[in-house]
């Protein structure tokens, strides 16, 4: 029987959510016994390089080696002092498609990466890097905020509408719960509004729900 994960990409750009999201990554892989591999994506400078002079294409490209050495430096660091094993790629790009790119690529099950927000109107306009991945992966993702308390996966909540894709999310939950023995919950909201239902309506479709 195949294991339920193997392969867990961490992307990180070094701010407090990201760093927080690594402590996630490791009880996955230690729950599961899943490889984390730790992305970082650095700026991309080349759509500037076309008709700049060779000079200044030749400082661009050393700013971009620069800031790949330093993220190697600051994520060899981490394993160190957090003593967390994972493997180190570096990219440079657009964030958000490399992320989803990389996870393909490595065949990840699992993405962490922390929601780091913005704005709102900056996510009016352009929206963030966690935005553009959740919409357009097709692999599992986990978001987590800047941690105020140690990680833990007690208990799971899975919102339901009772969808025909639905069976795969719960599915992938009851396999979650199973590995850290987790309390598991479904939530289905009833969206009533402000009409106020007869008693024998309210009570056919409770019936349904039920069903």
């Amino acid at each position: 029987m195949a294991k339920f994960l193997n392969k867990i990409l961490w992307a990180t750009d070094f701010s407090d959510e990201s760093l927080d999201s690594l402590s996630y990554a490791k009880i996955f892989a230690d729950t599961f016994k899943a490889k984390i591999s730790a992305l970082h994506v650095a700026p991309d400078f080349s759509p500037a390089l076309y008709d700049t002079a060779a000079v200044i294409q030749g400082e661009l490209t050393k700013r971009v080696a620069a800031f790949k050495s330093e993220a190697r430096i600051k994520l060899e660091d981490i394993q160190k002092t957090r003593g967390i094993v994972f493997d180190i790629i570096l990219s440079e790009g657009n964030a958000s498609k490399k992320i989803i790119e990389t996870a393909e690529e490595i065949g990840a099950d699992l993405i962490v990466m922390g929601s780091k927000g913005l704005s709102a109107i900056e996510k009016l306009f352009i929206g963030s890097v966690a935005n553009h991945v959740v919409r357009n992966t097709s692999v599992p993702l986990l978001l987590t905020k800047k941690g105020r308390r140690k990680p833990s996966m007690k208990k799971i909540l899975v919102p339901t509408d009772f969808s025909e894709q639905e069976d795969i999310e719960r599915d992938y939950a009851w396999k979650l719960a199973k590995g850290f023995d987790s309390a598991l919950m479904f939530l289905h909201v009833l969206e009533l509004h402000d009409y106020e239902f007869p008693p024998k309506i309210l009570d056919k479709m409770m019936d349904a729900v039920l069903d």
